[in-house]
């Protein structure tokens, strides 16, 4: 571990796929920010899920957009949820379109609200109509006041997606309205766009 914060920065650049993959746990956390920022993309590309999850939320973090966009869908599905919430909203961008369809309902709706904010038109026309339920659900049963949500999902979502909670639900009268096209019991006029403090 001291050997590892001992290496200069610039040494980082210059190492091996195996060099790296050979690094121990303790060793893969002692790098500081400035090391893992130095590693190449090729590096960190060819890791396994389980190899990229060593990495810390600090040192998530810390990567750039160039390192976040070579991330495989595997490998972010890898990651805690601290780890998924650890990377700078500014670099969502740069993850592929494609590599979003791959992650489960649960890491999609793990994402910070900054980070869904920072989805650019691709990646969010890239969801599945599973990701977007989830967080449209999850966000539903907030606004309700839940205490308590269950999510059960099949399959990795395409068999079942439910959420269940004890929220307030709605009145009836909003009940019938939802069943409306392009209903909406939050927006009466042009200026109510403007008042508007729930999520879903």
């Amino acid at each position: 571990e001291l050997q590892i914060k001992a290496i200069e920065t610039r040494d980082v650049v210059g190492i091996t796929k195996s060099q790296f993959q050979a690094m121990k746990d303790l060793q893969v956390a002692a790098m500081s920010t400035s090391q893992v920022q130095s590693l190449g993309t090729a590096i960190l590309a060819s890791l396994t899920p389980d190899q990229f999850a060593r990495f810390t939320p600090a040192q998530i973090k810390a990567m750039g957009s160039r390192q976040i966009g070579v991330l495989t869908s595997s490998q972010i599905l890898q990651l805690s949820v601290s780890q998924l919430q650890a990377i700078d909203a500014l670099d969502i961008a740069a993850i592929r379109a494609n590599q979003l369809t791959g992650l489960s309902t649960t890491t999609v709706s793990n994402l910070t609200s900054s980070q869904l904010a920072a989805l650019t038109t691709a990646q969010a026309a890239a969801l599945t109509s599973d990701q977007i339920g989830a967080l449209d659900d999850e966000r539903q049963v907030l606004d309700a006041q839940a205490k308590h949500i269950t999510v059960d999902v099949l399959a990795g979502g395409r068999g079942l997606v439910r959420v269940t909670d004890d929220g307030l639900g709605m009145s009836r009268d909003d009940a019938l309205l939802c069943l409306e096209r392009h209903a909406t019991s939050k927006v009466r006029n042009a200026d109510d766009l403007f008042r508007i403090t729930t999520l879903g």
